[in-house]
């Protein structure tokens, strides 16, 4: 979730640099690269400036809710059969 977060991101910021887009969405441009770079995580507050900035996706609940499926499904393991017992 957070990779798919990052990757949005990324793509949001097309070829613009760090400074421009912290610039335009009001956050440090330290704030972004920390973000970029996985060594930080945005509050709900950053998500919403950098989503509104951005006029992007980037933290979809659709890719929330895929990530909570997979993890909630059970592994499939192939089951030999029983010989019948006697």
């Amino acid at each position: 979730m957070a990779r798919q977060f990052v990757l949005n991101l990324h793509d949001a910021m097309g070829g613009r640099t760090l400074r421009d887009v912290a610039a335009q969405v009001g956050i440090h441009h330290v704030t972004l690269l920390k973000i970029l770079h996985g060594r930080a995580w945005p509050d709900l507050a950053t998500v919403s400036r950098l989503e509104i900035g951005l006029n992007a996706d980037l933290y979809s609940s659709a890719d929330v809710r895929a990530d909570l499926a997979r993890a909630a499904s059970p592994s499939v393991r192939k089951s030999r059969p029983r010989a019948p017992s006697e």
